[in-house]
């Protein structure tokens, strides 16, 4: 019986496999450009999880936290959402020039000691809290 020319052979399909790739292994530069274009929570909720190579880059460098919009879905008083504001502005290592997102006074503070460069401050909710000024806090 004559082969068909439309079928495989199950021999060349696996020899023409393409080789797996190592993500692992993108430079830093390409990472940064496809980061950028992500938000903070999907970097420190996703990208960065994907292996070490990638939260090196996602933590150590200053320039994906320049400008941080944390959308709407974070509260700052709840503490997983201030812990993720804390943690991207520590990450911008005070280059941070606009932050987007929602605030509380504590917040508002953090953001007065940890971004002496911020430019833009757009605040989506602001909940405010009676807080007492202490001399750490306030600076006075």
């Amino acid at each position: 019986m004559a082969s068909s020319p439309h079928l495989k052979n199950p021999r060349s399909s696996a020899s023409a496999a393409p080789a797996a790739r190592d993500w692992a292994s993108l430079p830093p530069d390409i990472l940064i450009s496809v980061f950028l274009m992500l938000g903070p929570a999907e970097i420190m909720r996703g990208a960065e999880r994907a292996c070490a190579a990638w939260r090196r880059v996602a933590v150590d460098d200053p320039a994906l936290w320049r400008r941080i919009d944390m959308g709407t879905g974070v509260l700052p008083f709840s503490s997983g959402g201030r812990a993720a504001v804390h943690a991207a502005m520590d990450r911008a290592a005070g280059e941070c020039e606009a932050f987007s997102g929602p605030c509380d006074n504590h917040l508002l503070f953090y953001l007065v000691r940890r971004a002496p460069s911020l430019k833009v401050l757009h605040v989506k909710h602001l909940y405010f809290f009676l807080i007492k000024c202490e001399t750490s806090v306030c600076g006075e």
